[in-house]
C-alpha cells in the first residue's frame, strides 16, 4: 500500500501500523495490496501522519495517489494507454474511479485534446482532502504514462451538496497536458 511506504519513508519503521493502532483502525497485518481498506480509519491514520510531518493531507495524497498510478498502470496497461493516448484513456475517469474507491460518483464532462473537465459529487466532507490529492497526483500521472507531457490540474469550482443530517461535498477539476 503505497499511503504506508509514504508514511513510513517519512516518520519510520513500523509508523504506519503504530498509527493504524492509534485510531483503531482493526486491520489485519500485513496489509494485502489488493484488498480494500475502509477510507475513514485511512483517513484518520494520514491526518496524524502529516501532522507530523508538516504537510497537508491533500499535498500528501498527491504524491501517494501519483506513486499509485505510475506502479498500477505501468504494467501490461502500459503500451494500450500510449497507443491510445490521454484523451482516450481519459474516457475512463468515471471507471478509474470506481477502481479505487467505493464513494462519490466521477463523472467526465468535457474531453478534447488536451484538456479534460471532471466533476466528482459526493464526496464526504471528512475525505474531501483526501479526494482532493487522488484526483491531482493520480490523473497527471495516468495523461503523462498514456504519453501526454506537462499535465497539470487545478480545481475550478467546489461546492456543498448537503444531504439529511451530513455534508457532502462536489469539485470540478480541470486537466492540461501537451499532446
Amino acid at each position: 500500500m503505497m499511503t504506508s511506504d509514504w508514511i513510513e519513508e517519512k516518520l519510520g519503521a513500523g509508523k504506519f501500523k503504530a498509527l493504524a493502532e492509534q485510531v483503531e483502525a482493526g486491520w489485519t497485518f500485513p496489509l494485502l495490496p489488493s484488498t480494500a481498506y475502509d477510507i475513514y480509519p485511512l483517513n484518520a491514520i494520514l491526518d496524524l501522519a502529516t501532522k507530523e510531518v508538516g504537510v497537508t493531507v491533500t499535498s500528501a495524497v498527491t504524491v501517494i495517489a501519483r506513486r499509485n498510478a505510475e506502479k498500477d498502470l505501468t504494467t501490461i496497461y502500459r503500451a494500450f494507454m500510449r497507443a491510445a493516448g490521454p484523451r482516450a484513456l481519459l474516457q475512463a475517469t468515471p471507471h478509474l474511479w470506481r477502481n479505487y474507491v467505493a464513494f462519490a460518483e466521477a463523472k467526465k464532462i468535457t474531453n478534447v485534446p488536451g484538456h479534460l473537465v471532471a466533476e466528482c459529487r459526493m464526496i464526504p466532507a471528512d475525505v474531501f482532502d483526501w479526494a482532493m490529492g487522488c484526483w491531482h497526483g493520480f490523473l497527471p500521472a495516468a495523461i503523462e504514462l498514456a504519453g501526454g507531457t506537462n499535465a497539470r490540474s487545478k480545481i475550478i469550482d467546489r461546492g456543498d451538496e448537503d444531504q439529511a443530517g451530513y455534508r457532502w461535498l462536489r469539485a470540478e477539476y480541470h486537466y492540461e497536458w501537451k499532446a
